[in-house]
């Protein structure tokens, strides 16, 4: 039995695992996406199709202006697993978004797709004509919908995303880490299996995760402190990673713009800074994560190689 529903935390892998299949990483260089990237969805307008505990289909709006002071969404996008298409799951996910977007009260819907099929939804390009998009796009393939009758008459200027951001800037996703006072006997407990004297360390919030590309267009995933992370194949391998390691906290995880190089602490300023937490080792069949320990293992084998 197929259902729908809002999407929770725990369906965020499965979901960009489903996108993946159906796009591609050539969603990622479409001129909507400049609308979506580093932003939350619309409130109470995330929506996944489910078999049993298992995605099937996904459908999500997002808080737009369609030219000036004329607030909007935008839907999309909207895909199905393959092996459960031609089944009315995609209809099923357009009519529910749309029901709920308008009780939510919202006046008018674009999206960016083939009008044969989407004109079964009353989306239609009579009333797009005179709207564009942060980048290039077939403007045919531009369709709104109005929840309200006129919300799009006289539409002009460029589509703009204005929904809440999701990610920091690169200057901002480090915050400062608290001062540490000086330590005493009471910072020690003894340990009574090798009769030694080990750190007390009191429970810490689960950190930020960034997830981001390198310079060679590797997928990488870094914990703010530079204690945890690794380089993926895919963009749903690292986000699934991500969760696994922050307690399936979405807010907690930051898409970085630019550039992002994986940088564990492998200096001996950053060594000595982090020297008392206990590192995290995690590995992927979709990819392989790094540690200090690795990376000083490295540095020894190439101190050994003659110059």
């Amino acid at each position: 039995m197929v259902t729908i529903r809002k999407e929770l935390p725990s369906d965020i892998a499965e979901r960009e695992a489903l996108l993946d299949a159906a796009f591609g990483n050539t969603r990622f260089a479409k001129a909507a996406e400049r609308l979506r990237e580093d932003r939350l969805p619309a409130d109470g307008l995330s929506f996944v199709a489910c078999e049993g505990t298992r995605v099937i289909g996904t459908n999500r709006l997002w808080n737009i202006m369609a030219g000036p002071n004329r607030p909007a969404l935008l839907l999309g996008p909207l895909a199905v697993a393959n092996d459960r298409r031609n089944r009315g799951i995609g209809t099923r996910l357009m009519r529910h978004a749309l029901g709920k977007a308008r009780r939510l009260g919202h006046r008018a819907i674009l999206l960016v797709g083939d009008a044969p099929y989407y004109g079964r939804f009353a989306f239609t390009a009579e009333k797009t004509s005179a709207l564009w998009l942060p980048g290039p796009f077939e403007q045919n393939r531009l369709l709104g919908h109005e929840l309200v009758p006129s919300a799009l008459d006289c539409a002009r200027g460029l589509v703009s995303g204005t929904g809440r951001p999701q990610s920091l800037s690169w200057r901002d996703w480090s915050p400062p880490l608290p001062a540490t006072p000086p330590l005493s006997r009471r910072d020690f407990t003894s340990s009574s299996e090798s009769n030694r004297y080990e750190r007390y360390r009191p429970p810490t919030e689960d950190p930020i995760f960034l997830i981001g590309k390198n310079s060679r267009g590797n997928w990488v995933v870094q914990d703010q402190n530079g204690l945890c992370g690794g380089l993926f194949i895919g963009r749903a391998a690292a986000l699934k990673f991500a969760l696994s390691e922050n307690g399936n906290d979405p807010e907690a995880v930051r898409m970085v713009p630019g550039v992002l190089e994986l940088d564990i602490a492998t200096s001996k300023r950053a060594a000595k800074r982090h020297e008392s937490v206990p590192l995290r080792l995690s590995s992927s069949r979709h990819g392989t994560a790094s540690s200090l320990q690795q990376s000083r293992q490295r540095q020894k084998k190439q101190s050994r190689v003659p110059a």
